[in-house]
């Protein structure tokens, strides 16, 4: 047996996206804020999909926070 399920990116009556839509004036603006974070020193991650403005599943999310965390480690060990 098979069975189909599709998801959207917009839910509710006002349709505001349930997860981010890469429209390039929101790239622009997510490289102008990327851009802003650097100058915040290397104490500082931005993690997760609202960070990175991107959608992820539980593998690629899981996978992101162990990158994130051996960023830290390193960071740390020097």
């Amino acid at each position: 047996r098979t069975v189909i399920h599709k998801e959207y990116p917009c839910s509710g009556p006002a349709f505001e996206p349930a997860y981010p839509v890469r429209r390039a004036s929101d790239m622009a603006l997510l490289k102008k804020y990327a851009r802003l974070a650097q100058g915040l020193g290397p104490k500082i991650l931005f993690g997760g999909r609202l960070a990175r403005y991107r959608y992820y599943n539980m593998d690629q999310s899981i996978a992101a926070a162990f990158r994130c965390l051996r960023t830290i480690e390193q960071r740390t060990a020097r």
